[in-house]
């Protein structure tokens, strides 16, 4: 009985929260199909992955986009749209004497831009009256005939309908409807075709293209590029090398104030790009997504096959590092706290980086032409972090500095290097141990540890950081800008981790009373100004060791569009150098007279008073950016010919009439001529450069002894019969 009843009621329940649901819905207000598209939670959204959440701007303007392209009929209808937007304008101030006809040019005018037409119609026509004075007033109806909005109530005469100048600047500023320029259209068409996986990305690409304030223009673009379904793969970068370029310069352990030179290229301009690799230690190539969920979006033209990957061989033919910019997504926040999540992004970055290239088969063979001193070339050779960790608590902060550090340790095991690091605050190490001497396996799990950066390092871990919050530590008037994470005794704890500190002068408005207006972007001048704050913030801090150190590491990005003329260019670089560790470059690539003056600047050539000296220096010079490039072939003929040699010294020690060939003069002028050939080749391999004293010992050694061999051959072959 009892349960019956417990059924019955259940079932009543059920009934009663269902009809309760009905009559909610039936009489609430009909939502119209204006407000479905504005609402905040769509209903396809739903069923889209996590990582396809839409951002917030995105979301106001109604526009769901898993990539943007502009095509070439986005970009006509974006012309057409400023004719009729053009059009509009022109209707400023006009006097029509009836409404309709008014109405009825709007309405031709503003349909092809708008569904909700009648309503921009109706905020953009008002009616004209003449007061007593005959002056024109303002005049709004009222209740069948008109009224004017004056202070006093004044009578007044409907002399027309028109468009004035305050209707047309809010409707453009409610509905987004702004022009694009004759300038504004050429430059959109350099977007063409261009496939950009996020928001930022369309963004950064058309604050590089496009003239100065057209920020505006940015939602109606957005709106005509935005597209659904997989984004296409696009075509494939395609970096050249300048005429007679040369490798890009050796960096040895012992250099902690290298001029380093690190440019960064977007990795949607894929016409042909010309690049001087011997001016550039590193290129960071953008743009790599972290998702909130730690998915890794890379560029649509991002394969391991050919001819996508040929980039990245070119660069490394000439020795010239290619580094991945992680940015994070704009559509969510990752929750940095959880450190199962934080490892696994950790091994899916390590994996991302030391992936082989595939589909050379000279890369195939390095580890064998090498004696397995080098390794196949991967798909990068370092990260550099651009995850704006500005706003990060206390908590975030210690996890986000555990990442580092774990992440640079997952690319030491990576490289096979098990050295370790010790901070200041970890625990002495056991006796007899430097800090980075090899130890077991089990220390490198200790927390306060990990694998210490060199600049020898195979994989780069680098961070880059929003310039505002470095001086605004030595401001005392900022104190409501929150470093968050970029503190200085945060950096100070990551900087044995990292190898480059990145900083970013983009986006950056000077936190100081009555001086808001000075931007670090605007123009070279007040670059300048703001590298000479940067370097006074850090020069500020109590640890004068932790500044050294952070200063040794640091690079300014430098806005190339600012540095047109050659002598702030040049002045700029010198700064840099003088203070920082180099610069690094935003965006590739750089002019003629850019590139002659960053390798003057950063690595200029070797000079000497002695005329015969100057011309070895010059003939070795051009000898190896010969050579350099074209080093892993040499290498592969090199191993090739040492391996017939072998092969014929070990068959000739059982068949004695091949040994009728040590004799012959050609032969030996040939051993002789071959120290000589392998000591030049390997001094201008940039692997085997830091060992060049050790080579020229052993390559003297050995042609000493082939000398008094075939000496003591000779004399004994005087005493045959």
């Amino acid at each position: 009985m009892k349960s019956s009843m417990a059924i019955w009621l259940s079932v009543l329940s059920v009934w009663l929260l269902t009809f309760a649901s009905y009559a909610q819905e039936d009489t609430s207000t009909p939502i119209s199909q204006e407000e479905k598209k504005s609402a905040p939670i769509d209903s396809q959204a739903a069923l889209k992955p996590a990582h396809l959440t839409l951002p917030a701007d995105a979301l106001t303007d109604g526009i769901y986009a898993d990539y943007y392209q502009l095509l070439k009929k986005d970009i006509q209808r974006i012309s057409d749209q400023a004719k009729q937007i053009g059009a509009v304008l022109a209707l400023q101030d006009a006097l029509f004497p009836e409404r309709y006809v008014l109405d009825n040019n709007l309405r031709d005018l503003l349909r092809p831009l708008n569904d909700n037409y009648e309503d921009q119609v109706e905020a953009l026509v008002g009616p004209v009256c003449n007061d007593d004075q005959g002056k024109p007033a303002s005049c709004a109806p009222q209740a069948g005939s008109p009224g004017c909005e004056t202070k006093e109530p004044l009578s007044c005469t409907l002399t027309g309908f028109t468009v004035n100048k305050a209707r047309l600047e809010t409707w453009q500023k409610d509905y987004k409807q702004y022009a694009l320029t004759a300038d504004q259209l050429t430059a959109l068409s350099t977007l063409q075709d261009k496939i950009f996986t996020h928001q930022y990305q369309l963004k950064m690409a058309w604050h590089l293209s496009a003239p100065k304030n057209s920020a505006m223009a940015l939602p109606s673009i957005r709106k005509a590029a935005a597209k659904t379904g997989d984004p296409p793969t696009g075509a494939p970068l395609n970096w050249q090398a300048i005429e007679d370029c040369a490798c890009s310069p050796t960096i040895s352990e012992q250099d902690k104030y290298t001029s380093y030179s690190y440019g960064m290229l977007p990795s949607w301009q894929t016409e042909p790009q010309q690049l001087d690799f011997g001016a550039l230690n590193r290129i960071g190539l953008t743009s790599f997504t972290l998702e909130s969920d730690d998915d890794i979006s890379p560029p649509p033209n991002w394969k391991n096959e050919r001819p996508y990957s040929d980039f990245i061989y070119l660069s490394q033919t000439y020795d010239t590092k290619v580094d991945l910019v992680l940015r994070q997504s704009d559509k969510g926040k990752r929750n940095w706290l959880d450190s199962r999540a934080n490892q696994k992004l950790t091994d899916k970055l390590a994996q991302l980086i030391s992936q082989p290239l595939d589909g050379f088969w000279l890369n195939n063979l390095k580890p064998w032409i090498s004696f397995g001193f080098s390794e196949r070339t991967s798909m990068a050779q370092g990260i550099s972090l651009d995850l704006d960790w500005r706003y990060s608590g206390n908590e975030e902060q210690q996890a986000q500095i555990g990442f580092i550090k774990s992440l640079k340790q997952a690319f030491a095991k990576r490289e096979g290097r098990l050295q370790v690091c010790q901070q200041e605050d970890a625990a002495p190490l056991p006796q007899g141990l430097s800090p980075l001497k090899a130890l077991p396996g089990k220390d490198l799990n200790r927390t306060n540890s990990s694998a210490c950066s060199l600049n020898t390092d195979r994989y780069y871990v680098n961070l880059v950081i929003p310039v505002e919050v470095l001086i605004a530590q030595n401001d005392n008037k900022a104190q409501d800008l929150n470093p968050g994470f970029y503190s200085f005794d945060n950096l100070a704890t990551i900087e044995p981790f990292v190898n480059l500190f990145l900083v970013d002068f983009q986006n950056w408005q000077q936190a100081k009373q009555g001086s808001q207006d000075l931007l670090c972007h605007q123009d070279a001048a007040h670059f300048r100004q703001c590298m000479e704050e940067l370097k006074a913030a850090i020069d500020s801090h109590d640890n004068a060791a932790q500044s050294r150190r952070l200063l040794a590491k640091m690079l300014p990005v430098f806005p190339l569009a600012h540095f047109a003329k050659a002598e702030d260019f040049n002045n700029a670089l010198l700064f840099s150098d003088w203070n920082f560790s180099g610069a690094a470059l935003w965006p590739l690539p750089l002019t003629a007279q850019q590139q002659r003056l960053l390798s003057q600047v950063l690595n200029p050539p070797p000079e000497s008073a002695s005329l015969f000296y100057q011309l070895y220096l010059d003939a070795s010079q051009s000898l190896c950016a010969l050579i350099c490039p074209n080093r892993w072939p040499l290498r592969l003929v090199l191993f090739s010919l040492l391996t017939v040699l072998a092969g014929y010294g070990a068959v000739s020690l059982l068949l004695f009439e091949l040994r009728e060939l040590y004799d012959k003069t050609a032969f030996i002028a040939f051993l002789c001529v071959l120290p000589f050939a392998i000591l030049t080749l390997l001094w201008c391999d940039p692997f085997w450069h830091r060992y060049q004293e050790l080579i020229l010992v052993i390559t003297l050694v050995f042609f000493i002894f082939l000398l008094n061999y075939f000496r003591s051959r000779r004399k004994a072959q005087q005493q045959y019969p």
